[in-house]
């Protein structure tokens, strides 16, 4: 393991810290650090050359169209490079003082005892030479750029600047050299040393008013991403509330934006006010979550929403958190009495308010319930290798069965259950290795799924009919099996379908003697996966077929 840890001297993690000094060898930790933070081993980098100096500040000046020959004497460009210690980030910001016409004569000589005190000192002064409002928009990089930067789009929304005021700010900032745009003009940049300073900066700030800013600031950036999220998340079609968010290909839009949605998400759920917020952004993201293999962010963030329900007195949206959110990721996760437990004080919830509307949803969420129970005693249940069934095993699969048959029963026609209760139908039908019944569920499943348009090009049923193909296994349906799992494998936005479908593609190999090829792909896919999600239901089946084949073979 070799980790680099950029810029230490901003964290306060003292744990981090105690962390660090544990790690043995062969693991590696580098650590960038602009001052002492108390380890051995410290390498002292040393700024560029005289040579590399002048080449470097030449080209960023002639880029800001800039004669540096023509602002600064020979001795005065000697003087730079003495007082930045050759540091790029310091020439930087003096290019921005000269550029500004902020610097004087002579006035960087000595270079200073410290390289923070040499930032402090460049900072300040272009600071002091900003205009009111570039410092405004400015001051709100420390809280919104948690990793030195922040969406063009949400850093205007959440200053409330009007677009021409916004412009004129980013020209400036960007004059002075303290603020960097990506390749696409899409994300702003700060480098850490400025976050720090303006961090310190803040403390003369009276605490009260610091706090009402902040809370201002972190609601705005809260209403930015719900807003976003809605956007790109919501369905037409299914046309009912948590369901209207199943997984789509507009979702591919918040892949990079991840790291900022959470973070609305755990502001939402600190600041009460925005509890309302925080159910909006769970209700809209926990499909989402699913489909790009966030498990466990997805269950912290459900028993805190179910936590606000509780408290809020919204019964159905509590039940339904409790059975299709916590519950079945819970069975995903390999941790079946919890799954239990949650599914079954769901439908508790569900008798103690029978007489309640909405009564057909009510109807769908317990007919869904029984559905997840009957995947949580099929996990439980294990087929030994004499065929010879233990009696406790055989109660699990017949309650399975006595679940699943119940929620057959339903009439609800609202395909987006339905579609759940036949994927369950499969899965018990494959584990009793009745392959053309798994076959026949799944694709009524499949049926289902795609009257309302599919859920992510269909990551959860496609290998489950890839799997069913592959284990009849005729060299047409092999076929069948190798298109579903090469178009999970491309679909790289949904990450678990993606892994299913590398896995799939190593079974079929194996089934067509590719038997080296195959080790290394399970080897690297159990891999990816632990690192993860160390019980995951995917990991579970490649243990499984590793004991059942691979492990057989060298044995």
């Amino acid at each position: 393991m070799f980790i680099i840890i950029d810029n230490f001297q901003l964290s306060n993690d003292a744990d981090l810290k105690s962390w660090i000094e544990t790690v043995q060898p062969p693991s590696e930790i580098l650590i960038t650090s602009s001052k002492d933070v108390g380890f051995t081993n410290v390498y002292h980098l040393t700024g560029l050359s005289p040579e590399d100096f002048r080449k470097f500040i030449h080209q960023e000046a002639e880029m800001k169209d800039m004669d540096i020959d023509k602002l600064v004497t020979p001795h005065q460009l000697e003087n730079i490079y003495t007082f930045t210690w050759g540091n790029p980030l310091a020439i930087l910001l003096v290019l921005g003082l000269l550029k500004n016409k902020a610097y004087k004569n002579d006035m960087l000589i000595l270079p200073p005892d410290e390289i923070c005190l040499l930032f402090d000192i460049l900072y300040t002064i272009a600071y002091k030479g900003l205009s009111r409002e570039a410092k405004k928009l400015l001051d709100f990089f420390p809280l919104l750029a948690e990793k030195t930067s922040i969406e063009r789009e949400a850093l205007k929304e959440i200053s409330d600047f009007e677009w021409e005021c916004f412009h004129k700010c980013i020209v400036e900032l960007s004059a002075w050299n303290l603020i960097y745009f990506d390749l696409e003009d899409r994300y702003y940049r700060l480098h850490p040393t400025l976050i720090q300073y303006l961090q310190d900066k803040e403390t003369s700030t009276p605490i009260k008013l610091i706090a009402k800013t902040k809370n201002l600031i972190k609601e705005r950036y809260i209403k930015y991403y719900l807003t976003l999220v809605e956007t790109n998340i919501k369905r037409n079609y299914p046309n009912e509330d948590y369901w209207n968010c199943l997984v789509s290909p507009k979702m591919a839009v918040l892949d990079t934006r991840v790291s900022s949605i959470l973070k609305a998400v755990e502001w939402a759920e600190q600041i009460s006010s925005q509890h309302g917020n925080y159910l909006k952004l769970i209700k809209y993201l926990i499909h989402y979550l699913d489909s790009r293999f966030y498990n466990r962010s997805r269950m912290e963030f459900v028993k805190r929403a179910i936590g606000i329900c509780e408290a809020t007195g919204d019964w159905y949206l509590e039940a339904l958190f409790k059975i299709d959110a916590l519950g079945w990721t819970c069975v995903e996760e390999n941790q079946l009495k919890l799954a239990e437990q949650n599914i079954l004080a769901g439908c508790s919830i569900l008798e103690a308010h029978s007489t309640d509307k909405p009564q057909a949803r009510r109807v769908d969420l317990k007919a869904l319930a029984q559905a997840w129970l009957a995947r949580v005693k099929l996990e439980q249940y294990k087929k030994p290798e004499d065929e010879k069934l233990p009696i406790e095993d055989e109660k699990l699969l017949i309650e399975a069965e006595k679940l699943i048959e119940e929620a057959l029963l339903y009439t609800g026609g609202r395909p987006w259950i339905q579609y759940r209760i036949y994927m369950v139908s499969g899965d018990i039908s494959y584990r009793k290795q009745e392959f053309y019944q798994s076959l026949k569920y799944y694709k009524l499943a499949k049926n289902e799924i795609n009257s309302y348009g599919g859920e992510g090009g269909n990551y959860q049923i496609n290998p489950r009919l890839g799997l069913a193909y592959l284990s009849i296994g005729t060299e047409r349906y092999l076929q069948e099996a190798e298109n579903i799992f090469t178009a999970l494998k491309q679909n790289h936005n949904i990450l678990i379908g993606k892994l299913y479908g590398e896995f799939g593609l190593a079974m079929i190999d194996y089934k067509r003697g590719n038997r080296h090829e195959t080790k290394k792909l399970v080897a690297k896919l159990e891999g990816e996966i632990t690192k993860r999600s160390p019980d995951n239901l995917l990991l579970k089946l490649i243990k499984l077929y590793k004991s059942e084949t691979l492990d057989k073979d060298e044995n």
